[in-house]
């Protein structure tokens, strides 16, 4: 399941931190995205994009959860609950179905390949 939320990201410290994993409370990343870095106090709100699994909703379902922030130390930042709502999922609409970039054909999220970086059916990845 894929979730996007808007985040105010900001710390104290001396040096960068830089979001390496984020997933939500009760699931594990299956998805990364590019990392997040977050330079200090002042930063701009971001737009953080994630691959979780378990699926949490069936698209028609409301739910809350805390995001949990990976750095690149391993320590993990947890946000405060954010309520998601149902968006549309491009899977169910052929005309705008995530394609396997290997063979093309529609990628389900129970056949994504979690190893991969690119979207891909589990069979077309070794």
């Amino acid at each position: 399941m894929f979730v996007h939320f808007r985040a105010q990201l900001a710390h104290t410290g001396a040096h960068s931190l830089k979001v390496v994993k984020v997933y939500l409370a009760g699931t594990k990343c299956v998805a990364s995205f590019p990392p997040i870095v977050v330079a200090g106090p002042y930063d701009e709100p971001v737009q953080v994009h994630t691959g979780v699994r378990p699926i949490l909703s069936n698209g028609r379902q409301e739910f809350t959860r805390r995001a949990v922030l990976v750095d690149q130390f391993g320590h993990k930042h947890q946000t405060e609950p954010i309520h998601f709502q149902p968006s549309p999922n491009p899977i169910h609409h052929p005309q705008a179905a995530i394609g396997c970039h290997f063979c093309g054909q529609p990628v389900a999220m129970e056949d994504l390949a979690e190893s991969a970086a690119l979207f891909a059916h589990k069979k077309c990845v070794r």
